[in-house]
């Protein structure tokens, strides 16, 4: 099971612009983001961050599903042994098993990475973070709608997003 994407979710960051897709607006001025994976994580960043979850598991047609790959590419390539973690902690938190169980904790690890390649998630580990990413996206859109199509415009809304919690810390 790969990282996926619903068509949606393409047609949406294709209008603020992605650099290495044939769907993107080749002429963004403010310019664009790198890949689609990129955008699949600024998704699932907002989705793990406001606990939003969408299972899309279900979503079987390729009219309403698409793969984007099985592991991290673009700039997000760069952390992706630090976004399974951070994923990881979010499911290791959702099996309400925070505290310190060696046994407890390599069996959702098994559960959740993928025994065969250590870069890879689990079909479980998938469909985790492809929920999040989902539900991030949908939060997106409730925002932004289908008038967004500026990249700068996008970054600057996306990280105020944050910033309430940030004054917590």
């Amino acid at each position: 099971m790969p990282f996926d994407w619903t068509i949606e979710n393409r047609n949406f960051f294709s209008r603020i612009g992605i650099k290495r897709t044939q769907h993107s607006n080749s002429s963004k001025k403010s310019g664009k983001i790198e890949t689609q994976m990129d955008c699949f994580w600024l998704c699932a960043q907002i989705g793990l961050h406001k606990g939003e979850y969408v299972d899309i598991s279900e979503k079987k047609s390729p009219t309403e599903k698409i793969m984007i790959n099985k592991e991290f590419a673009g700039n997000s390539s760069i952390f992706g042994k630090e976004i399974m973690g951070v994923v990881f902690y979010r499911f290791v938190e959702s099996k309400g098993m925070l505290e310190d169980n060696q046994d407890s904790m390599l069996g959702l690890m098994r559960e959740f990475f993928s025994e065969s390649n250590p870069d890879e998630l689990s079909s479980e580990g998938y469909r985790f973070l492809n929920g999040y990413a989902e539900g991030g996206f949908q939060f997106l859109h409730s925002i932004f709608d289908d008038d967004c199509s500026d990249k700068v415009e996008f970054l600057i809304e996306y990280s105020s997003l944050f910033e309430d919690n940030m004054r917590e810390i």
